[in-house]
């Protein structure tokens, strides 16, 4: 009798589960296969060693594929990661490259606002959470983007980036199109933050496919990172 109201509780939680699961695939919680912009990959791209960031490179984690307007890549983690590298490094050893290049990100860890919009190492794994870097750890989830942009557009993108240093970390903030080179952000996130500097001092729209949310994977899967730069390809997984 004890074990077959277990059953019926398990039947019942089940087709819950499964009832929620039709709603959502109803309304759109997931994205639809049949828009073909969204599911963009890059499952052919090897592992490659690098050992060297220059100033302006992009780091992504990506994203996990089943997020609403997501486009598609591969071995996602979470939400993703993507941040700005401010500074040319060059080590042999990737660990020793992550662990002495600064970057920018909007964070959206457990941290004091005044911390959410900050310059780390993209690799610190020190116990104080205040320095504390990570989302770059995983092998053959990350990427290097590096974009094909004067010293002009680039300086000027990295003066943009680091004004945003007093804002705070906000899924709830969307894209704003009006150009404004000059514009301070209250409120950002990782992704959105890099987009928007496209937006406003290059008037560049990096977002693959243009959704309301610009997730990492959107910026990875952008047509500006196709093709190579002095000879090396302009999107590396590693």
């Amino acid at each position: 009798m004890f074990l077959g109201a277990i059953n019926k509780e398990v039947k019942g939680f089940t087709s819950l589960i499964l009832y929620i699961g039709f709603l959502c695939i109803g309304s759109g919680c997931f994205p639809s296969h049949s828009e073909e912009d969204q599911f963009i990959f890059h499952d052919t791209l090897s592992i490659s060693e690098i050992t060297s960031f220059r100033k302006g490179d992009i780091l992504i984690q990506t994203n996990l594929n089943w997020m609403n307007g997501s486009s598609m890549s591969q071995g996602g983690v979470s939400f993703g990661h993507a941040a700005i590298v401010l500074e040319n490094h060059e080590n042999k050893d990737i660990k020793q490259l992550l662990q002495t290049t600064p970057i920018f990100e909007s964070v959206a860890r457990r941290l004091p606002p005044e911390y959410q919009n900050r310059i780390v190492y993209a690799q610190n794994l020190s116990s104080n959470p205040l320095k504390r870097s990570q989302a770059f750890s995983e092998e053959g989830s990350r990427f290097r983007l590096r974009p094909d942009l004067s010293e002009k557009q680039m300086s000027d993108l990295i003066e943009y980036i680091l004004r945003q240093e007093n804002g705070t970390h906000s899924w709830r903030t969307g894209k704003i199109y009006e150009r404004d080179s000059l514009r301070v952000l209250n409120k950002t996130y990782c992704s959105l933050l890099i987009w928007q500097a496209y937006m406003d001092v290059l008037g560049l729209d990096i977002d693959a496919n243009h959704g309301f949310v610009v997730y990492p994977n959107d910026i990875l899967n952008h047509q500006m990172f196709d093709g190579e730069l002095d000879g090396t390809s302009k999107r590396i997984r590693f």
